[in-house]
């Protein structure tokens, strides 16, 4: 079976992130994201099915679910999406085709052009931000909880920044870079 995913902008996957298709808590086909993947906006995972020779494979009918790993984080998150044509349970010979719905939240500075992403989304011990293009000298980033109280603040240093959040109380933050004169405000949200 061929389960075919477009819509990888957005979702918090870069190149050598895995993609997995599972019938319960069977792996029954996986994907390494390539530089290609994204230029065509097209994952294609190839799903392998139980016969005779092989009973480590789907089962027709089951429902599909598809998971995401993230080289960076070492996080694995289940991945939503919209069906666009087939069903998502795994039948013999056939194929589904779904656009992944986004799993970050970024925003866009039009001015600079710069787009941010903060990801896993809801997180849990720690999480990303990553910015499309190194930002302008100086710039900082900062995260709060919704009374205003720094949770933590540095320079950025490079494209991608990470922080380890396991030790703050579920709930929502917020993650602000400031960008010179710009700043950006996202939403965090931590679960434990």
């Amino acid at each position: 079976m061929n389960i075919n995913l477009t819509g990888l902008a957005g979702t918090g996957l870069s190149v050598g992130d895995e993609m997995a298709a599972f019938d319960g808590e069977i792996c029954v086909g996986t994907l390494k994201l390539t530089e290609d993947h994204f230029s065509k906006d097209l994952a294609s995972i190839i799903a392998t099915s139980t016969d005779e020779i092989n009973q480590n494979g789907f089962t027709t009918g089951n429902p599909i679910q598809i998971y995401k790993w993230n080289k960076l984080t070492g996080d694995k998150s289940a991945v939503q999406a919209e069906i666009i044509d087939g069903e998502l349970k795994y039948e013999k010979n056939a194929s589904v085709s779904a656009t992944m719905k986004s799993l970050t939240t970024s925003a866009k500075n039009l001015r600079n052009e710069v787009e941010i992403e903060v990801f896993p989304n809801p997180a849990t011990t720690k999480f990303t931000v990553r910015y499309s293009q190194m930002p302008v000298n100086g710039s900082t980033i900062e995260v709060t909880d919704l009374s205003g109280r720094k949770i933590a603040s540095r320079v950025i240093q490079g494209i991608s920044e990470e922080f380890n959040i396991g030790y703050q109380p579920a709930g929502l933050y917020l993650v602000k870079s400031i960008l010179t004169s710009e700043s950006i405000i996202q939403k965090l949200m931590i679960i434990n």
